[in-house]
């Protein structure tokens, strides 16, 4: 992630999707200042260079550069490394989130969360040794399908759904689950998808305590957008978002304006027109609708949605489900976010967010 944020100050700007939003309100229970996910993990037992091998690059970003590398000993295993410059992190609060982010990726081990293996602290930089993805988006492999069903989809939100319950029962929220995050793997047909980037994660101490404004405005949960303290449930709402655009094939928060989007999600306003939805099936749409519940005492968390029916379902009966129609729209969305990312110089393996000040 990138820790350099370009200032977005003005709410009627176009949305761009990805986008990142904060105003700098602090968190206020939160792991800079109790540090409930314990010590960093360091090695200090060798070198960096001494232990892997730098290849091509693969992102950069204001303050990381992301290199492919391999491991100097048999087998000679492929990673990715983020190479951090010490000094680029000026302030204590890009200090603190660096440090959060590497503490809770530390502390997670499930296998559809991006693995961190190794960090190194060295006199001019930081290393981060991850596991290295080479399947890309998810939504770029769904949308490279020649047939795509219920099931289909069911299965990749399956995979995101046991990610989020692990990490949510670990009280970790992660604060910005959008489609840039949802990597695979490998390029196999059943590669297992990956949730990445915890840059924006953050321990969870207590409920409704995060304040922070961050996260991608169309996924960004109505607690958020109303300036109200909260917690991992945002997550939940941001599972809403995705699991209606992989059916429908289009985001249903999303107008030409940030400020515009806010005051959709503010009300909590979007449909199931029956030109789009009349084949989903009503299993489909109820857990959508569990999902973006403006209340978050009453959304459905992640543990709940995987014992949800449509969930729990015959396979059989998804599979003759076909989303041949929404997948002409899901191509449509996502060539235009594919094309937003380059226009906004994001980096395939470091992400980019824009703040937004509430002046």
């Amino acid at each position: 992630m990138s820790f350099f944020h370009f200032c977005w100050k003005d709410p009627s700007e176009p949305l761009k999707m990805g986008a990142f939003v904060e105003c700098g309100t602090p968190d206020t229970q939160c792991s800079e200042r109790k540090d409930p996910m314990g010590i960093i993990p360091w090695v200090h037992s060798r070198a960096f260079h001494d232990t892997y091998e730098l290849e091509e690059k693969l992102g950069s970003g204001s303050f990381s550069v992301v290199h492919a590398a391999r491991a100097r000993d048999p087998p000679h295993q492929s990673y990715a490394v983020k190479i951090i410059q010490r000094k680029k992190l000026v302030t204590r609060k890009q200090l603190l989130g660096f440090k959060d982010e590497i503490k809770i990726l530390a502390g997670l081990q499930h296998d559809n969360i991006i693995r961190q293996y190794e960090l190194y602290k060295e006199q001019k930089f930081f290393f981060v040794v991850l596991e290295k993805l080479e399947g890309g988006e998810l939504f770029d492999r769904l949308c490279e399908r020649e047939t795509y069903h219920e099931k289909d989809a069911r299965d990749a939100m399956r995979m995101i759904f046991e990610a989020v319950a692990y990490f949510h029962s670990k009280k970790i929220a992660h604060r910005d689950l959008k489609p840039e995050n949802l990597l695979l793997k490998d390029n196999s047909e059943d590669s297992p998808i990956k949730v990445a980037d915890f840059g924006f994660a953050k321990y969870v101490e207590t409920p409704e305590s995060l304040l922070t404004l961050c996260g991608s405005p169309a996924y960004t949960a109505p607690e958020i957008v109303n300036y109200i303290p909260y917690d991992e449930r945002v997550d939940n709402w941001s599972l809403g978002v995705i699991l209606f655009t992989v059916l429908g094939g289009y985001p249903p928060f999303y107008q030409p304006t940030i400020h515009e989007t806010f005051q959709q999600i503010r009300q909590g306003s979007y449909t199931f027109p029956s030109e789009y939805w009349a084949g989903i099936s009503p299993d489909a749409k109820k857990l959508i609708k569990g999902l973006l519940n403006r209340d978050p005492n009453q959304r459905i968390t992640a543990e709940e949605a995987l014992q949800h029916p449509w969930m729990t379902g015959r396979g059989e009966m998804l599979a003759q489900r076909s989303l041949s129609n929404s997948l002409e729209r899901f191509q449509e969305f996502n060539w235009e976010r594919k094309r937003q990312q380059h226009t906004n110089g994001d980096v395939k393996s470091v992400s980019m967010y824009w703040l937004v000040s509430r002046r």
